[in-house]
């Protein structure tokens, strides 16, 4: 990586962060959006990993784009959303959410809306928006 040296430590501010995105895109050539979606796509995966690590009957399973980016950097195609598949009773997967965001992930804190049912799959739908260090 041309360059690029990561830190040594977890950033202290949102505008240190967005530096070493920065510099991080123009080692790797990739686009600055796209580091931002995959650092984000790390930080929920990491808060989600806290809640399976306390044995919870809920699992979950990334999928889709951000799996293939994950799996095959520079291969895969640009992704806006995280798709998830989680299984267990709905009650269940919400409290397993407010536990999993109760406390900040490496200073990325996350809030999430209402589920919206997905016509009549029984699939849920929500957004999940992070902030890092108390912005966002």
């Amino acid at each position: 990586m041309n360059g690029y040296r990561p830190p040594r430590s977890r950033p202290r501010t949102e505008k240190h962060l967005g530096r070493l995105v920065s510099q991080y895109a123009e080692a790797t050539g990739l686009g600055v959006g796209r580091v931002r979606q995959r650092l984000s796509a790390m930080a929920f995966i990491g808060a989600l990993k806290r809640v399976r690590e306390q044995d919870s009957p809920t699992r979950f399973l990334i999928k889709g784009g951000i799996a293939c980016e994950l799996r095959f950097p520079h291969k895969a195609r640009a992704t806006r959303d995280l798709d998830a598949v989680l299984r267990g009773p709905l009650d269940q997967l919400l409290a397993n959410l407010g536990a999993a965001f109760a406390t900040p992930y490496s200073g990325f804190s996350f809030t999430h809306t209402e589920p919206e049912a997905i016509h009549e799959t029984g699939a849920q739908r929500f957004d999940v928006k992070l902030q890092y260090e108390s912005r966002s």
